[in-house]
């Protein structure tokens, strides 16, 4: 089963957790319902990183004045499962109210990103 974390703790720990491995973590960040380009870029990082990580986060800041960010599609269990069969075994992922993490940046070695 998929796990969905959207504490930016828990998930810096888990990811130091797989770096200590040895591991490499990749990252694909998404807005949700997904489609066949974003498990296209899912392959892409599963084929160049031994982790991954996707984020499910409908940004409201990629959302212009007349743009409707509340009729943007979520899809969060739909999500889940494409994940979880993509071979995932955790998402981070925010409620539909906004994110706990949006005011944190998140490294994933040599790549920083808003999370």
């Amino acid at each position: 089963m998929i796990e969905t974390v959207s504490d930016l703790s828990v998930l810096r720990a888990r990811i130091g957790a797989w770096k200590r491995e040895g591991a490499r973590v990749g990252f694909v960040p998404t807005m949700g319902n997904l489609h066949a380009g974003h498990y296209s870029l899912i392959g892409l990082a599963r084929e160049r990183a031994d982790r991954v990580v996707a984020s499910v986060f409908v940004n409201p800041t990629q959302f212009g004045p007349r743009e409707d960010f509340s009729r943007y599609p979520r899809t969060p269990e739909q999500d889940a499962l494409g994940l979880e069969s993509a071979g995932f075994q955790v998402v981070m992922g925010v409620d539909k109210d906004g994110p706990s993490l949006a005011t944190h940046r998140a490294n994933f070695g040599g790549a920083s990103v808003d999370a």
